[in-house]
């Protein structure tokens, strides 16, 4: 690609297509919303659910509701912490990205969200020119070209949105970088942000925690890695891994969550308190992300 292309004829342009960019994220979280309501609302309707469902109990309707509103507050603060890292790129745009501006940029973005690991600038050969907070900086200079959503956004030069990345101690994270273009709209590299998934999804989904016989979980489509789970000692692990191969659902549950962007299905497996085995529905939907496939869940034991 060459200069040419990368050059702009005004800066009104440039930002004109970072604020479609924003219009359009915040267009697919509504609509994501609509949807995630409308199936819900359709399975609670239809005349093939059975009595032996929960979700007919007049009280059971509440846990629904609050997994609507889980859903809401899961999107959001994705949305903030995404505007927050656009409006950085802007401003980097101006000062460039490295130096004591471009570190007070970062230091900013850097206290977001309590979750968030780093905030970074890279070059357009992917070497990292400026980092926050201070403990890491001794990572500037390393190239990181070679890893997603690095390589990614190079390539194509266009937001990536969360993407699940494993971070250097050997936890899941979820990382999210934007193109920084100079005032005359030059390509210069990206601003990103590395959060830690667990604290995140943990902190954002405690005043929703149901309080027994159901859970909300939180998983990657693509490979249906769990980055949350009530119980940590779950988070990280597949539902394709061995521990559950003694129960054959789980495997199908995993199947239909990497298939389909919503649903519901039952499967078998321990209760919360890991005490015995119960029948269990599984509702889930997909979050607001231009990133990675990322799966909502509530479990709802039926015995």
């Amino acid at each position: 690609m060459s200069d040419v292309d990368d050059i702009e004829n005004t800066q009104k342009i440039l930002i004109y297509k970072q604020q479609k960019s924003k219009d359009m994220k915040l267009n697919n979280l509504l609509v994501t919303r609509i949807l995630g309501l409308l199936s819900i609302s359709l399975f609670l309707c239809s005349p093939q659910v059975s009595c032996q469902t929960p979700v007919q109990c007049p009280a059971d309707c509440g846990l629904m509701w609050t997994f609507v509103q889980a859903e809401d507050a899961l999107n959001a603060n994705l949305t903030r912490i995404d505007l927050a890292l656009d409006n950085s790129s802007l401003v980097l745009s101006r000062t460039g990205l490295s130096g004591s501006e471009a570190e007070r940029i970062l230091s900013e973005l850097d206290l977001i969200d309590h979750a968030i690991i780093q905030s970074a600038t890279v070059g357009v050969d992917g070497v990292i020119l400026d980092l926050a907070p201070g403990q890491y900086r001794n990572l500037i200079g390393s190239n990181i070209s070679d890893q997603e959503p690095v390589k990614t956004l190079l390539a194509s030069r266009q937001p990536t949105g969360f993407v699940v990345v494993m971070t250097g101690r050997g936890a899941y994270a979820l990382e999210d970088a934007v193109p920084v273009f100079d005032e005359n709209g030059k390509f210069k590299g990206a601003s990103l942000i590395i959060l830690n998934s667990a604290d995140f999804f943990s902190r954002v989904l405690e005043p929703f925690q149901p309080k027994e016989k159901a859970e909300f979980s939180v998983l990657q489509a693509k490979n249906s890695i769990m980055l949350y789970f009530i119980d940590p000692r779950m988070t990280g692990l597949r539902l394709t891994d061995p521990i559950f191969r003694g129960y054959p659902d789980v495997g199908i549950l995993a199947a239909l969550l990497m298939q389909h962007g919503t649903g519901y299905t039952t499967y078998t497996y321990l209760n919360r308190a890991q005490t015995k085995t119960v029948d269990t529905g599984a509702f889930w939907t997909t979050l607001g992300n231009r990133g990675d496939e990322i799966r909502f869940a509530l479990s709802i034991e039926l015995d």
